[in-house]
């Protein structure tokens, strides 16, 4: 963390002294109290030195959570520098990448979130304003017990059921129930959000392919250290939905993606019993089975 002070206390005693490639240094942000969850939190003044890159060991969570090579991974997708992507929040990352595919596109980026909410009849919002779907357990002592994770299943659900805000409950099929349980109808046209998170998926689907392959720990690292920064996004992508500051979020999507996550854990249910697996616990995307009986 840069320390005012010291350029200060060189001016004061006249002393060149200079810590960037370029003299000077910037303060970017003033330090800051916030409230979050019912928890007080300090956020840090924030600095500049001019040609080169600062980051504060204390005040990154990307950083901390993956490395050099994930946090480079990021940049390339997001556009921001290296620095202002280590303090950033994931949800600002990610914002970062959707503003990206928004350019290449050629589409203006609103200013803030403009979506909102439709009107919802008390019915629709009974139904759709739940969770994920989770099976009571069965308590008990159980033995032979299997874990079913479904990897990256809300991204997914995003991808190839095309949940996109702009394509969300339209007008030109506003006569189908596409989302079940609730009833949206979603276009048939391609959607912005699954164009921004199909190329994350399949990039971390490659990594850790090649995490697998790889003898090389160095590498290995590299490729970790990408995988878990995707990993981050990917877990955000769906919260961040319903986040009313979000740039292109809407909650219809953040329901219609639970929505569809009730059906498949209660579709993966059936077919398991089907095929002789008795389901002891199970939690939004992840389930627990024990072989029946005989």
């Amino acid at each position: 963390m840069i320390d005012r002070f010291l350029f200060e206390q060189a001016d004061r005693l006249d002393v060149e002294f200079q810590l960037g490639r370029r003299a000077g240094w910037q303060q970017l942000a003033g330090e800051s109290t916030y409230e979050s969850y019912g928890q007080v939190g300090h956020s840090p003044a924030r600095y500049n030195l001019p040609g080169r890159v600062i980051i504060d060991g204390s005040n990154t969570f990307m950083w901390n959570q993956t490395n050099l090579d994930g946090c480079l991974y990021l940049v390339k997708k997001s556009g921001k520098p290296l620095q202002e992507l280590a303090w950033s929040s994931i949800g600002n990352i990610l914002t970062g990448i959707q503003i990206q595919e928004a350019r290449e596109r050629g589409v203006l980026v609103p200013w803030r979130s403009w979506r909102h909410e439709k009107f919802k009849t008390m019915r629709q919002l009974h139904d759709a304003d739940r969770g994920g779907f989770t099976f009571a357990p069965d308590v008990g002592l159980h033995e032979d017990v299997h874990e079913l994770d479904f990897s990256s299943l809300y991204p997914n659900i995003i991808v190839t059921r095309n949940v996109s805000p702009e394509k969300i409950r339209c007008e030109c099929h506003a006569d189908r129930e596409d989302v079940p349980g609730i009833g949206y109808s979603i276009c048939d046209e391609r959607g912005y959000l699954p164009d921004v998170l199909e190329p994350l998926i399949e990039d971390r689907d490659a990594i850790k392919a090649e995490i697998r392959e790889t003898d090389d720990e160095e590498r290995r690292d590299e490729l970790e250290g990408q995988s878990s920064a995707i990993k981050w996004i990917l877990v955000s992508c769906f919260g961040y939905q319903g986040f009313s500051n979000a740039k292109f979020g809407r909650i219809e999507c953040h329901e219609a993606i639970n929505a569809y996550a009730r059906e498949i854990l209660l579709e993966t249910k059936a077919v398991l019993e089907e095929h002789g697996w008795q389901i002891v616990h199970g939690i939004v995307d992840s389930v627990w089975v024990t072989p029946i009986e005989g």
